[in-house]
């Protein structure tokens, strides 16, 4: 099951798109390294990828995840 930290980064994917870890841990008040982290681990259950340029975006997964959230 997912944190509330890791559902609000799927939920500002959403609404940005895509981002990477400095966007995400500024827009979250967390460290970059910490956003990196909590990607890497979102990456891994198959809800989010890399676009290219350090971005990520919500994968189909992801999508139907955040359905089931909100």
């Amino acid at each position: 099951s997912l944190t509330t930290r890791q559902k609000r980064i799927l939920v500002l994917l959403m609404e940005l798109g895509s981002a990477g870890p400095t966007i995400i841990g500024r827009e979250l008040g967390i460290s970059p390294a910490t956003a990196y982290r909590e990607l890497g681990l979102l990456r891994d259950l198959g809800l989010i990828d890399s676009i290219g340029d350090g971005k990520r975006a919500l994968t189909e997964q992801g999508v139907s995840a955040l359905d089931s959230i909100l």
